[in-house]
């Protein structure tokens, strides 16, 4: 989905690719580490950035010097939204799990997962670009159509 936004949509040209991808890796790091929790388990998902938080250190410990200080540093700006990078790595992270739980349409109405549980989860992360939030409204749009809230 980087190449995809950063190829396709304007407003992200003039992105540095590489550096987002390593905020996307990085983070992605960790949630492999302390295993992820889908969109749908939100009691899952209550303590899952404090786990992801404490499992930091621990892992760039197991991992060369310079990586491991990479994940800290990468890890800090994804969190923190420092910059515009980082800002767009946030976004492909919730665009991408908003469109994987796609197939599974009863993890929706059926476990409280509405429309307003979705604009509260995703829109806050999605609003400061007018292109993910055009891609964001087509999303609703199509799970709307789809039935998802009603299943």
């Amino acid at each position: 989905m980087v190449d995809f936004f950063i190829t396709t949509e304007s407003e992200f040209f003039n992105l540095d690719k590489l550096k987002i991808y390593d905020l996307i890796l990085y983070h992605d790091d960790i949630e492999i580490d302390v295993r992820d929790t889908g969109i749908a388990d939100r009691e899952g998902r209550l303590n899952k950035e404090q786990i992801e938080i404490e499992a930091i250190p621990i892992l760039s410990k197991r991992l060369p010097s310079k990586l491991g200080q990479k994940l800290v540093i990468y890890d800090f700006e994804y969190r923190a939204k420092l910059s515009e990078e980082s800002k767009f790595a946030n976004s492909i992270d919730k665009i991408d799990a908003l469109i994987h739980e796609l197939q599974y349409p009863l993890d929706w109405g059926p476990k409280g997962f509405d429309e307003k549980n979705v604009r509260a989860w995703f829109q806050p992360t999605l609003e400061y670009s007018p292109t993910f939030l055009k891609y964001f409204e087509a999303i609703i749009k199509y799970l709307e159509e789809q039935d998802y809230f009603k299943q």
